[in-house]
């Protein structure tokens, strides 16, 4: 079983309450795993607590996390978030809300050829300190 390792951040969560949000989004293919792990600071961020995804199984598994991010993104952030995937050499690719699954398969490629990929949510500032419960 392939292993698949990823940064995910956000600038509106704790790791706590991003795991917990992803927890409730994710819905994994038969077969993968996904376990959520605390991580050191983002070096891009280094005032950012970040989570440690690690996604076993085939890309159906990575597409299921991406697809959780996305949907929380639309069902509680009524689309006004975005995710940002980068890579340490600089390559940074936004994920918009409504990516086709096709689309999504790219972005997948992409990040498994990244180097120490991270998965950023990024909440516009005029969303930040509402409750983000639905």
């Amino acid at each position: 079983m392939s292993f698949f390792e990823l940064i995910l951040s956000s600038n509106a969560f704790s790791s706590r309450e991003l795991s917990e949000l992803l927890t409730e989004e994710v819905v994994l293919p038969v077969g993968g795993q996904f376990e959520l792990r605390p991580g050191a600071t983002s070096l891009r961020s280094p005032d950012q607590t970040v989570l440690v995804a690690v996604v076993a199984g085939t890309s159906a598994a990575v597409s299921a996390l991406f697809t959780g991010l996305l949907r929380l993104v639309e069902v509680r952030f009524n689309r006004s978030a975005k995710i940002v995937l980068r890579g340490t050499d600089g390559t940074t690719v936004e994920v918009p809300v409504g990516t086709s699954q096709d689309e999504l398969d790219k972005f997948i490629g992409i990040a498994k050829r990244l180097s120490a990929p991270e998965v950023r949510l990024v909440l516009p500032p005029e969303t930040l300190g509402r409750n983000t419960k639905s």
